[in-house]
């Protein structure tokens, strides 16, 4: 192999760790802003749910609950290195249904805000919550698969 062919070779595993590095710690932030944006103020989130979901106000709340302390949790798992692939695979099926909420959001014509984060960002249904849900749910499907064929040294951070 070629001086040439080397550093190539060196310099794309290099932009690889790059890309993962950014696109972790962007996951985390965004899972930790996200949780702590709806426990200082679930009350958006909590009208979506009832808007949407047809069960009881103990339920509603119940759900309005945990969605937070999933994120957090799943936050501070990624920061702290714990069980990577696992919680990699458990943030895509999060984004998964995010995303497919989003879909449903947008096709029956919800025109409130989602409470996605709480009242620090506002998030209407529509088309623009689709795309960034799709980014987010590829992001994360993206670290799956790199940290799933990672060679010794790639995706480490």
């Amino acid at each position: 192999m070629s001086t040439i062919e080397y550093t190539g070779i060196g310099r794309l595993k290099s932009y690889r760790n790059v890309f993962y590095n950014l696109s972790y710690y962007l996951i985390i932030g965004l899972l930790l802003f996200s949780g702590i944006s709806k426990v200082i103020d679930p009350q958006p989130m909590l009208e979506t749910i009832k808007a949407v979901i047809n069960v009881s106000e103990e339920l509603q709340i119940t759900a309005a609950t945990l969605l937070p302390v999933l994120e957090l949790t799943l936050g501070v798992t990624l920061l702290l290195k714990i069980r990577v692939k696992e919680t990699l695979l458990a943030v895509t099926l999060l984004f998964l249904f995010f995303f497919l909420f989003s879909v449903y959001g947008a096709v029956v014509g919800l025109e409130n805000d989602c409470g996605c984060f709480g009242k620090a960002v506002e998030s209407s249904f529509g088309i623009g919550m689709v795309i960034r849900n799709i980014i987010f749910l590829s992001l994360s499907l993206l670290m799956v698969i790199i940290f799933e064929n990672k060679s010794p040294g790639a995706g480490e951070l």
